[in-house]
C-alpha cells in the first residue's frame, strides 16, 4: 500500500496538487482508517528537504485535514450515539460500558484524544466514542486542534529530517547503473517510527526508476 501511494504521490509531490492530496487523505483517515496518511505526510517532508513542497504548507494542510477528519468522526458518533444510548437500557452491559467510557473521557479525554492521534485506527475509535458519549464539543475542538497540529508537525519534520540525512544514500540508490538496486533485505517493523526509513527507502527506489527510465 505504501509503495503504491508513493508511486502516485511522486508524480504530483512538487506540484500544488500535493496539498489537496494531503488534506484529503488526512481528512478521510480521520473516520475511515484505510489510508496511511502518515506515510504521505512523511513523504511530503522528505521531498520538502529538497525545497518542494513547502514544509510549512504541507504541515498546515495535513493538520487541517486531520482536524476536519476528527470532527467528522465525532459528528458520526454524535448522530449514531443518540440511537445507541436509546437502545442501551439502564443496567445492561452495553449501558454500563458506555457510562464507564463517558466517565473516563470526562476525566482525561483530552490526553486520550492527543495520544490516540498517533495510533492508526485508535484515533477513529476514540473520536467516535467521544461523539457517542456527547463529550463537550468545545473541549473536543481544543484538544483535536492540539492533536492535529502536533501530528502534522511530527510527520512533516520527521520526514524532512530524514530527507536531509539521506542525500548520499539516495545517490547510491539512484546511480546511473544499468540494473535497479536490489530490494532492501530488511524486514519492515510496525509503528510510526518505522515509517521514516521505509518511506525514505521507497522514495529512493522511485527516484531510481524515474532517472533510469530515459535510458531504457
Amino acid at each position: 500500500m505504501s509503495q503504491a501511494i508513493l508511486d502516485a504521490v511522486h508524480g504530483v509531490v512538487t506540484s500544488p496538487w500535493i496539498y489537496l492530496i494531503l488534506v484529503a487523505l488526512a481528512w478521510v483517515d480521520g473516520f475511515l482508517p484505510a489510508f496511511p496518511s502518515e506515510s504521505v505526510v512523511i513523504t511530503a517532508g522528505v521531498f520538502a528537504a529538497a525545497g518542494n513542497p513547502n514544509l510549512y504548507a504541507a504541515i498546515a494542510v495535513a493538520a487541517a485535514g486531520a482536524f476536519a477528519g476528527d470532527h467528522t468522526a465525532y459528528l458520526i458518533g454524535r448522530l449514531a450515539g443518540a440511537r445507541l444510548l436509546a437502545r442501551a437500557r439502564p443496567g445492561t452491559r452495553r449501558r454500563r460500558a458506555l457510562d464507564r467510557a463517558a466517565g473516563a473521557l470526562a476525566v482525561r479525554g483530552g490526553l486520550v484524544l492527543v495520544v490516540a492521534r498517533y495510533i492508526p485506527g485508535g484515533r477513529t475509535a476514540v473520536t467516535l466514542t467521544m461523539g457517542t458519549v456527547a463529550y463537550p464539543l468545545p473541549r473536543f475542538t481544543l484538544f483535536a486542534a492540539l492533536a492535529a497540529g502536533t501530528w502534522g508537525t511530527y510527520g512533516g519534520l520527521i520526514g524532512y529530517l530524514s530527507g536531509l540525512a539521506r542525500p548520499t544514500r539516495c545517490a547510491g540508490c539512484c546511480s546511473a547503473s544499468a540494473s535497479p538496486p536490489a530490494s532492501p533485505s530488511w524486514r519492515r517493523p510496525s509503528g510510526t517510527f518505522a515509517d521514516v526509513e521505509h518511506v525514505a527507502v521507497r522514495v529512493a527506489e522511485v527516484e531510481h526508476r524515474r532517472h533510469a527510465r530515459p535510458a531504457q
